[in-house]
């Protein structure tokens, strides 16, 4: 039997890689540390549901999956930074749920089905934070359908 979670992160993280290449984006499994990117986004948490799929001797299961995904977007500067960094964060954004929705709802043929779900996004208010810059973070789900077949 194959699990679809790790297939699904690996799906979704190459899809994000592809539509980002041009925007100078640093991408990870799990957060990949504050270098010197001012857009981070980690692919977290994977979530798993599944319930029978079909009756008979293989006894398929469809298991629905979300994978988190979380963006750091920081700009150098002052209030002025603030419509840039959430306008970033929603751009990238974007660019990945239509990618996911229009180009390759399977992400390569690796699930039957993927979009973005739901999303919220803040920003920072940390005052060791502001006295450098704007933080956006902000945080989307991306919801899948896979089939285990054996």
């Amino acid at each position: 039997m194959t699990l679809g979670a790790p297939l699904f992160k690996a799906g979704l993280k190459a899809a994000a890689d592809t539509v980002w290449s041009a925007e100078g984006v640093l991408t990870g499994y799990g957060m990949p540390g504050f270098d010197a990117y001012d857009d981070i986004i980690a692919f977290g948490a994977v979530t798993s549901d599944a319930e029978p799929a079909t009756l008979g001797t293989r006894r398929t299961r469809e298991e629905t999956l979300t994978c988190e995904v979380t963006f750091y977007i920081f700009r150098g500067g002052g209030q002025e930074q603030e419509v840039v960094v959430e306008t970033r964060f929603y751009t990238l954004l974007n660019l990945l749920a239509e990618s996911v929705r229009v180009t390759d709802t399977t992400l390569g043929g690796v699930v039957r089905e993927c979009f973005l779900t739901s999303y919220a996004s803040d920003q920072a208010t940390d005052q060791s934070v502001l006295s450098k810059g704007r933080l956006q973070v902000g945080v989307a789900t991306f919801t899948a359908k896979y089939r285990i077949t054996s």
